[in-house]
């Protein structure tokens, strides 16, 4: 008999073997991570976008349709939420893909809608506009609600690793951190970042005309025809590119590309728009 032939390792009373997951708290899963990860987003993206401006021009009065920085913050939170669960909610990742970029353009249509400044008679043209793009607009979202369930099916696939391990925390951090990336995009360019201060000194000086003739030249009859009786009180400044020229200021040929209209928006309703051409004239301003 040979002694040197081990002995084969003891059978175990009891084996442990993997806890099954039920496809309902497989669901359950995905679809609270996809709100999470939404909502994290969203809170970035909202902070940068919203705040952005604020910081690069303190102390100036800044239109933030529709509710102002604050509510808009939590608005992109809330919005990243619902964006996350409809993408994660499907256990199909196509069908979660499509259903969360079709949102998103939803979203981003009505968004359109809310903000900016619309004149009355363009209303109708405008909704006209952005129901055109919609569909073009949730084509652009597939890939990026397609990169997103990307992130929340790899983070299923990873579940079991500790919670704070890179395997798990690398994607999410990254999607967050390029949510705040793509909010910066929200700056102003430098050109309004001159011309908005410039707008907001004229309306201060004007606030202290006593009549008409003392305003500053560019809000004088006969362009201007209300600023002495209607601009004063609390107002809101936002820059627009105004390439449709809605706003009707005459334009030259040589205007230089960099022009852009600066809107006053007062809270008893009153408009003020001026076309900043350049920093050296005056700008050309109209009222509504």
């Amino acid at each position: 008999m040979d002694n040197n032939i081990d002995d084969p390792a003891p059978t175990p009373l009891y084996t442990l073997k993997p806890f099954p997951v039920s496809l309902e708290a497989q669901n359950r899963y995905r679809r609270q991570y996809g709100i999470l990860l939404g909502i994290a987003m969203g809170l970035v993206f909202g902070l940068v976008s919203q705040w952005i401006n604020r910081i690069a021009l303190p102390g100036i009065p800044l239109f933030q349709p529709p509710m102002g920085p604050a509510l808009n913050t939590l608005l992109d939170v809330a919005v990243g939420g619902a964006l996350g669960l409809v993408t994660a909610w499907s256990l199909s990742s196509t069908t979660g893909i499509f259903a969360g970029a079709g949102i998103a353009a939803l979203f981003t249509a009505a968004s359109l809608l809310m903000t900016g400044t619309t004149m009355p008679n363009q209303s109708v043209a405008k909704f006209l506009s952005v129901a055109f793009l919609t569909l073009p607009i949730a084509a652009v979202f597939v890939p990026v609600t397609g990169i997103f369930r990307w992130v929340v099916n790899k983070e299923e696939e990873t579940r079991s690793e500790p919670p704070f391990s890179l395997e798990r925390i690398r994607l999410p951090v990254l999607a967050v951190m390029v949510a705040g990336v793509v909010g910066a995009f929200w700056l102003y360019p430098a050109r309004a970042r001159i011309m908005i201060p410039r707008m907001h000194a004229m309306l201060q000086s004007a606030a202290g005309a006593p009549e008409a003739a003392s305003l500053p030249k560019s809000l004088q009859p006969t362009d201007v025809d209300e600023f002495s009786t209607r601009g004063h009180g609390f107002y809101e400044l936002l820059w627009d590119r105004d390439e449709s020229n809605k706003f009707a200021i005459p334009r030259f040929a040589n205007t230089p590309a960099g022009q852009g209209v600066v809107i006053a928006h007062f809270d008893n309703g009153y408009l003020v728009a001026c076309l900043w051409s350049d920093f050296e004239s005056e700008p050309e301003c109209r009222d509504y």
